[in-house]
Formats: C-alpha cells, sequence, structure tokens
C-alpha cells in the first residue's frame, strides 16, 4: 500500500464517528454549534481511533438524559405559545364585538354592554397564559 494513501479503516472511524454526531443532531442531543465544531474535529483527527474518541460522550447516559430535558423545556414552551396564542384569539373577538357594540351604540342609543360576557374568556385565557409562563420559568 502507498504510503501516502491512508487506509480505507482510516475513512471507515472517521465516517462511523461523523454517522454518530450527526445521529446526535438528529435526535436533539446537540445543537447546529456543537455538530459544526464535532465535525471539525474529527475531520482534523489523525486516527480513526482518535476520531472515535471525539464522539464518545455522545454514547452516555447523560446525554440522553439532556436530551429528555430539553424535550421537557419544549414541551413548556408549547404549552407557553398555545396559551398566549389562545389569548388572543380571545382578545380579538372582545375587541370585534366592543366594535360592533360600539356603532350599535351610536345608532340605537343602547346602553347596556352586552360584550362584557366576552371579557371572562379573556380573562379566563389571560391567567392560563400567566400560569403557563411561570410553569416554565426555569
Amino acid at each position: 500500500m502507498d504510503e501516502t494513501q491512508p487506509s480505507t479503516s482510516h475513512f471507515d472511524g472517521h465516517a462511523r464517528a461523523t454517522a454518530t454526531a450527526k445521529e446526535a443532531f438528529s435526535n436533539g442531543w446537540i445543537s447546529l454549534d456543537e455538530l459544526d465544531r464535532l465535525l471539525a474535529s474529527i475531520n482534523q483527527a489523525p486516527t480513526p481511533e482518535r476520531a472515535l474518541d471525539i464522539v464518545a460522550p455522545l454514547n452516555t447516559i447523560e446525554c440522553r438524559v439532556h436530551h429528555t430535558a430539553g424535550t421537557t423545556a419544549n414541551s413548556g414552551n408549547a404549552l407557553r405559545v398555545a396559551a398566549t396564542i389562545l389569548f388572543y384569539l380571545c382578545l380579538l373577538a372582545f375587541l370585534i364585538n366592543v366594535l360592533i357594540w360600539v356603532i350599535i351604540a351610536i345608532t340605537n342609543e343602547a346602553l347596556y354592554f352586552w360584550p362584557i360576557w366576552l371579557s371572562i374568556p379573556l380573562f379566563i385565557t389571560g391567567f392560563l397564559t400567566i400560569l403557563a409562563e411561570k410553569m416554565t420559568r426555569k
């Protein structure tokens, strides 16, 4: 074999290390910045063993536990976003009803403020939004 050409096992070790890093990224265990850093380190590794050593921490239980904690945080963010969207939908419905009431009140001189009943779901969703915000804070 020519001394200037790396062996195929050299490429196999680097390929396995690259595949491990990409799998960790696709599972959400590492961020895009960490993936870029790992791939650069794997590319610079002089031996296949060193390349595999670079990604060895990705096979630990702590990495998978970190992924589970991130999933919980993401579900908390989803709860907060859902509560906020629901609040703004209720607010929009309330404002549309107030606008309709104003138009009717101007034309008919009505005194009864019937959109007040729409403030009940508005207050409930506002409370839920605040509660979701407090629940997702660390």
